[in-house]
């Protein structure tokens, strides 16, 4: 696929959502491990958060909620994408600078 090819798929976010809600990329038992990590590792220490193709940051949010965050940089190729994570991560205290890549 080439890069316009690529956009127009994650600009397509209902598609790219029905595959995670499907968890046919496993992301909810990658972010189960990460949140174990975190709690273990981390304890209650605040967070700087670099999220690199962060999509809706659906499980990102989840992830983080209720954590002390000091900064969070979203980056992704979809727009509509960052419009859902801004909402998402807003909803759970998250004030994100997004970025789109």
């Amino acid at each position: 696929m080439n890069q316009a090819e690529v956009r127009e798929f994650f600009d397509g976010w209902a598609t790219y959502e029905a595959i995670l809600d499907q968890e046919a990329m496993h992301h909810t038992a990658f972010f189960a491990a990460a949140a174990s990590a975190l709690a273990r590792d981390l304890g209650a220490r605040p967070l700087a958060v670099l999220d690199l193709g962060c999509g809706s940051a659906r499980h990102a949010a989840r992830l983080l909620h209720g954590r002390p965050i000091t900064a969070y940089a979203g980056y992704d190729l979809s727009a509509t994408a960052l419009a859902a994570a801004r909402t998402m991560l807003t909803a759970v205290g998250i004030r994100p600078v997004l970025h789109a890549a």
